[in-house]
Order: C-alpha cells, then sequence, then structure tokens
C-alpha cells in the first residue's frame, strides 16, 4: 500500500504532499461552485507538467545528439544534459503556445512555423537575460554560433525551432486528448 493509503505517511516530504493533497480534496468540497475553476487550473497544471518533462527529456536527447555528431564528439556514451532552469521554461508552453496554436492555427503553415520561430526566440531571449540577470549565467550560450545575439538567441537553430513549432502543434492536439484522462487517473 502506498503511505497515503495507509494514512501515515512516511518522512516529512511524504506527510507535505498528504497534507496538501488532503487540503486541496477539502477546499474541493467546500467551493462546489468553483469545480470548473479548479478542473481548468488542473488541465493547465497537468498540462504545465506535460510540457516541462517532455521538454527536458527532448533537451537531454537533442545535447546528446549534438554533442555526438554535429560537434563532433564522438562520445558515443550519447551523454546529454539539461538544467533544472529548464523545466519551468518548458512548461511555459502551456501558457504561451496553447493560446498561441488557437490564435493561429488558420494561418498557412510557412506563417504558422515563422511564428513559432519569433516567440520560441522572444521567450528564450527574455528568459535567458533574465537569468544572466538573477545568477550570474543563462543556461544556454549561443556564442559559438555564427550569427547570434548577446549569445541568447542564435539565427543557426532557426530550422530547429521552425521544426519544433510544428512538433509542439502535435503535441498540443494530443495533450487535450490525454490531459482529462491523467487528471481522472491522479483523482485531481
Amino acid at each position: 500500500m502506498r503511505d497515503y493509503e495507509l494514512g501515515q505517511p512516511r518522512g516529512p516530504i511524504a506527510a507535505r504532499i498528504c497534507l496538501s493533497l488532503e487540503i486541496y480534496a477539502h477546499l474541493r468540497k467546500l467551493c462546489p461552485a468553483s469545480d470548473n475553476l479548479l478542473h481548468i487550473a488542473d488541465m493547465i497544471f497537468t498540462r504545465f507538467l506535460l510540457y516541462g518533462l517532455l521538454g527536458w527529456c527532448g533537451e537531454v536527447f537533442w545535447t546528446a545528439i549534438e554533442d555526438t555528431w554535429l560537434r563532433g564528439k564522438r562520445d558515443w556514451r550519447l551523454k546529454g544534459h539539461s538544467y533544472l532552469w529548464s523545466f519551468p521554461l518548458y512548461g511555459l508552453a502551456a501558457f504561451l503556445f496553447e493560446p498561441l496554436r488557437d490564435t493561429v492555427r488558420t494561418m498557412p503553415w510557412v506563417a504558422r512555423g515563422l511564428t513559432y520561430v519569433v516567440c520560441i526566440w522572444c521567450v528564450e531571449y527574455t528568459a535567458g537575460w533574465i537569468l544572466r540577470r538573477a545568477v550570474g549565467a543563462s543556461p544556454w550560450d549561443y556564442t559559438d554560433c555564427r550569427h547570434h545575439l548577446h549569445g541568447l538567441i542564435s539565427w543557426d537553430y532557426f530550422p530547429v525551432w521552425f521544426v519544433f513549432g510544428f512538433v509542439l502543434e502535435y503535441l498540443h492536439d494530443r495533450f487535450v486528448i490525454l490531459t482529462p484522462h491523467i487528471v481522472a487517473a491522479f483523482g485531481f
């Protein structure tokens, strides 16, 4: 049996999680009129987690491939890496990409791709600039690329971000179908 099923969580972190879930369930019982709003929040939070986790995995995969084949390191262990900062940045797709996707859905594919690249660059530049100011460095550094702006965005990655926008389109459409099942499975 799981800790929360026993009613006696093991450890302080498990106790906090159980308490949070109990408080959340209690609030839902107290405010049945707000169930729809809470359900929407559950859906958005679930998508935030999905985009964040998928972004992390994709970044680790990309850096392993990029270092091995594109940068010529020939390290066949395919060692990829990412940063903790990347999770919330990729998770932002739930708040930024999804409304954008709904807005540009009827545009021709080239216009959608260009829109995605510009928006990704805006988020990438802004987040990199803020992180440089806050912690002294940005997790990514494009200064080794031929065409870059302050090392925070690079024209060299234009095709990558163009394709990535369409990958996000595909994932968005699948997440819309999948999210209610995840929310129901975890009992949010």
